[in-house]
């Protein structure tokens, strides 16, 4: 039937689709333009982006590239093939660093995936990141800025151009006595299970990262300083940066602990950094498509607002199980629903098999997309369903909609957590133990809950007028100014040498040390080794 056909969305690749969005686009951009006039110090310098992870991480750097581009900054993104045209589409120099083994360049493939537009583009190899590192070398930035999944790539290249780097924090991971993390909620704890989480993020990147790095500048030879040499090393320049970037989180959502390093609690929060609204109705369909399916599908009940489910590219439990959760917990909450497939491809052929209501159910009420402008949907519906991705989660916050939050890894059960805290959302605690019952249930609470809706409105009201994009460039602004004009930044940079040169000489700090700051609160916010002789 015509209403089968119209359950799973593929947006177009290219051609007259999307040429015709080329006017729309244009004219967009001068809609959006920042009213940020940078200083003299800063016009015309050259930013470089590192960007790769997933689609969470760096779509915030894709509306702060561009911001600066149209700043005045001159900026070169490089990135995974599937997040190039991301880029592209909002008239940035974009270079793909993705690469096989043997030097040539990675395939596209047909489904989504790894690589496909929504993918997370999977792990770099070393010729990727050895790519990645010519061409920021060929470009000699004067800044480079990067996401948490490409950090240590960033500061390593940093070290070697002898140039800033700035790592754009999505989220507030800083170590602290004041505040409960996801490993564990003792009170006397609390710091220890913020340094267990941070050690487990290291050990990711020890494992995925600095191998394939360590390889890639290995093979150009020179000196390896930059890359980090253990645990302290990545504490030193993520927590007490030389050069501190901005923090991408809204002031009225979450302030950073009393106990913070000097350096972050000199800057704090910056607000949201997001693709606006307008952006995302007329870029490209791989990224912000199926509009007129969605607008079609509120319009066809305009007093029955339907809920939303998306889930990112990582699926607990497989596709079959997960879209039979969503399906049966709207059916049995009576709500028409929106399901994101995604890079997951939770679609209705998961529902093969299974029982004929469920199907029935779906075909009726529900639809399936590829992509969908978050900004202009999430207001339109009930209730928002999502795993607590970090970027997911602020465009639920602005839209003022109450959210069930599905959380299955550390960072997104602190956003479930954040969720629950302001009182705009119910936490289910986890994606893989949800049954279609509780989540239901859970549903029903959040749309029947009035203050609950009130505070949501209330919240995404102030949000909506925030200016994070602009907060984020004028922070980078006053950088230039006050860090590299004055020298202080060179300054700074040359102790951060040898603080890293005596951690990889055996300096970094040994069992009565970490003993003293997790029993006696001693040099909590420092993670700096002695030097000897002059600074």
């Amino acid at each position: 039937s015509s209403r089968r056909r119209t359950w799973v969305l593929r947006p177009p690749k290219a051609g007259p689709a999307r040429r015709r969005l080329a006017g729309r686009r244009a004219l967009a951009s001068m809609w959006n333009r920042p009213s940020v006039a940078i200083s003299a110090d800063a016009k015309g310098k050259r930013l470089l982006f590192l960007a790769c992870g997933p689609r969470g991480d760096v779509q915030p750097l894709v509306a702060l590239s561009a911001g600066c581009k149209r700043a005045g900054f001159e900026v070169l993104v490089v990135t995974q093939q599937c997040h190039k045209g991301f880029f592209e589409d909002f008239q940035l120099r974009v270079e793909d660093c993705d690469y096989e083994d043997d030097g040539e360049p990675r395939s596209p493939v047909a489904a989504l995936g790894a690589n496909a537009p929504g993918g997370d583009g999977g792990p770099l190899n070393a010729t990727s990141w050895r790519t990645m590192w010519e061409l920021a070398r060929d470009f000699r930035p004067a800044l480079i800025i990067t996401c948490r999944p490409c950090s240590a790539a960033a500061h390593a290249y940093a070290w070697r151009l002898n140039a800033p780097v700035m790592e754009v924090s999505l989220q507030l991971l800083i170590p602290t006595s004041t505040a409960t993390s996801p490993e564990g909620s003792i009170p006397c704890c609390r710091y220890a299970n913020w340094i267990q989480l941070r050690r487990r993020l290291f050990r990711e990147w020890e494992a995925s990262q600095l191998p394939a790095l360590r390889e890639a500048l290995s093979a150009e030879g020179g000196d390896l300083d930059g890359l980090w040499s253990c645990f302290q090393a990545h504490l030193l320049d993520t927590l007490q940066p030389v050069a501190p970037g901005p923090i991408a989180v809204s002031p009225l959502v979450a302030q950073l602990p009393r106990d913070s390093p000097p350096e972050l609690s000199a800057i704090g929060p910056s607000g949201f950094v997001v693709v606006s609204r307008q952006d995302q109705l007329t870029k490209a369909d791989e990224y912000f498509g199926c509009r007129n399916v969605l607008r079609a599908f509120v319009d066809a009940a305009p007093g029955d607002p339907p809920v939303y489910f998306g889930f990112g590219p990582a699926v607990a439990g497989g596709s079959k199980h997960l879209v039979q959760l969503v399906v049966g917990a709207a059916m049995q909450s009576g709500k028409r629903a929106a399901v994101l497939c995604g890079a997951a491809d939770l679609g209705p052929p998961a529902l093969v098999g299974a029982d004929k209501e469920l199907q029935s159910y779906a075909e009726r009420c529900m639809v399936f997309v590829r992509s969908a402008p978050h900004e202009w949907f999430f207001p339109q519906c009930a209730a928002l369903v999502h795993h607590g991705g970090v970027s997911t989660t602020t465009c639920a916050l602005r839209a003022g909609v109450p959210q069930v939050v599905l959380p299955s890894t550390s960072e997104q059960r602190l956003q479930a957590d954040l969720v629950q805290r302001l009182g705009v959302g119910v936490n289910l605690s986890s994606l893989e133990a949800c049954q279609p019952g509780a989540l239901a249930e859970a549903l029903q609470r959040v749309c029947a809950d009035s203050a609950m809706i009130a505070r949501c409105k209330d919240l995404g009201g102030r949000l909506q007028a925030e200016e994070g994009l602009k907060g984020a460039i004028e922070h980078i602004d006053r950088f230039f100014q006050e860090k590299v004009a004055t020298g202080q930044w060179e300054s700074a940079n040359r102790r951060r040498r040898r603080e890293h040169t005596a951690l990889r000489s055996g300096a970094a700090d040994g069992c009565f040390t970490w003993l003293c700051r997790f029993l006696c609160g001693v040099s909590r916010t420092n993670f700096a080794p002695r030097l000897r002789g002059k600074a």
